[in-house]
């Protein structure tokens, strides 16, 4: 079904947003919401309407619909002052006000190539070739396909999945699981949740490739959230600052988008975790961004996660905890909160639940890019303890995975040097300087939010490493 208005087309099948033959990009929900307001044009549709609707019910905030209502107008060239298209009653709700035509397929030409899928959507599916799964994907309306197969041996099992770009064919994940089927239904739910986990950085990568393909002056907030998240997922110092700098331009576009705010305040305080900015700057900056993404949308995890990555820095370790948590309710597959959930439970003296969240999140995405993090906060609850050997070899992991993670580097100085391994605490300092310059116990004390026995405990272990 389509509707056709003004110059816009709106494909509800393919759920794409057309005027004239430019694909116009929109999130999922600005879709349903337009689609919603088209379907029932010949009325006014309050916000209660709108939220039953589009947001199942959910509670979401008055900032949070307004943001949606402004972004549609603007992917239709309206705006709240003109208000060609979508009109606001004022203490009642709105109405889609211009002429509509709707349009079946089987009326619709035939003649001109399907265009780009709107992304995010994603379906999965058994195995299929190409021109299969260009046929599913146009079919389900989605932009990525999850795929894979089963293979039963005895009591075991291997199953293998893979991500699929729709459009182009091309594949952007690939991973083997093998299992004992002693629970089959355990098991399900254990792969259900790798999946999950693993997709997400490479469906955000996949988009920021789009996004980049766009002329500057066509990016619109969802491109450069996109490509912000790209440069954050590559965790290095100069994509930190460029992911910022672009989350400032999608804010400036939309001051009530969510997740561009929540992923700044993630940034800030990631930022100051590695020593890359300062807390006195990163903090508060981090503050604002976070509780202005949980005003608009609070039920979005990314923005649990900045406020919680706040909570952390100001000492206020419970409430830290219980924003974690409420960032794993709304997302229980989200890796990298749990890996940060895990630091501040064994900043807390709870090191052993520390340590199984950080290698839950290990299980959940091996091949993250912040997997090395996770290795490092399951070092550091080895650490805390006192089981000096495991944090070694689980440091070790994590400087693999990333040389320039200073974390690791810093636990396996300390661990080693616990443990008596005197050569290789200073070595592992050595490396440390290199990955962290300004690394002294005076920024460990002033800088890393720990009690004050974990505190002494580190301290005194990087002294025996020779840090001064």
């Amino acid at each position: 079904m389509q509707f056709l208005f003004a110059d816009h087309v709106l494909d509800v099948d393919r759920r794409e947003l057309r005027c004239g033959s430019t694909l116009i990009a929109v999130e999922p929900q600005v879709f349903d919401l337009l689609n919603y307001l088209l379907e029932n044009r010949d009325r006014v549709v309050s916000k209660d309407d709108l939220i039953a609707s589009v947001w199942r019910g959910r509670i979401v905030s008055d900032s949070t619909l307004d943001s949606r209502i402004n972004a549609a107008r603007r992917a239709l060239g309206d705006n709240g002052d003109k208000q060609r298209l979508i009109r606001t009653i004022a203490r009642r709700g709105f109405r889609f006000v211009s002429a509509v035509r709707l349009e079946s397929e089987s009326d619709a030409s035939h003649g001109s190539p399907p265009g780009e899928l709107q992304a995010p959507a994603r379906a999965a599916l058994p195995r299929s070739d190409g021109p299969a799964m260009k046929q599913i994907a146009e079919e389900l309306g989605v932009g990525y396909l999850v795929e894979g197969s089963v293979r039963r041996s005895g009591d075991r099992v291997r199953i293998t999945a893979q991500l699929n770009d729709a459009a182009t064919g091309s594949q952007l994940w690939a991973e083997r699981y093998d299992r004992c089927l002693s629970d089959v239904f355990a098991v399900q739910d254990e792969i259900t949740e790798a999946i999950v986990a693993a997709i997400e950085p490479r469906v955000y990568a996949a988009e920021n490739f789009r996004a980049e393909r766009k002329a500057p002056e066509s990016l619109d907030a969802w491109d450069l959230l996109m490509q912000a998240l790209s440069h954050y997922w590559k965790v290095t110092r100069e994509d930190n600052i460029a992911a910022q700098a672009l989350l400032a331009k999608a804010i400036a576009i939309d001051p009530n988008y969510s997740h561009a705010l929540a992923v700044l305040g993630v940034s800030h305080i990631f930022g100051a975790h590695m020593g890359w900015e300062p807390r006195a700057t990163a903090v508060p900056a981090a503050e604002c961004a976070g509780l202005a993404a949980l005003r608009a949308d609070s039920e979005d995890p990314w923005a649990h996660l900045a406020v919680a990555g706040v909570h952390v820095h100001q000492g206020r370790l419970e409430d830290a905890l219980a924003e974690f948590e409420a960032a794993l309710r709304l997302n229980s597959n989200f890796s990298l909160a749990l890996g940060y959930y895990g630091l501040v439970l064994s900043y807390v003296g709870r090191w052993q639940e520390g340590a199984e969240a950080a290698r839950r999140a290990l299980r959940l995405s091996p091949r993250d890019p912040f997997s090395a993090i996770c290795s490092g906060v399951a070092a550091y609850a080895e650490f805390v303890g006192r089981n000096y050997h495991e944090a070694i070899r689980l440091a070790r992991q994590g400087v693999r995975q990333r040389f320039d993670f200073v974390g690791a580097h810093r636990v396996l100085t300390a661990a080693a040097a616990m443990a008596g391994e005197i050569d290789l605490a200073k070595s592992a300092l050595q490396d440390l300087r290199r990955a962290q310059p300004n690394i002294s116990l005076a920024w460990i004390a002033s800088q890393m939010p720990l009690n004050d026995q974990e505190r002494e405990h580190y301290l005194e272990a990087l002294r025996r490493a020779g840090l001064d």
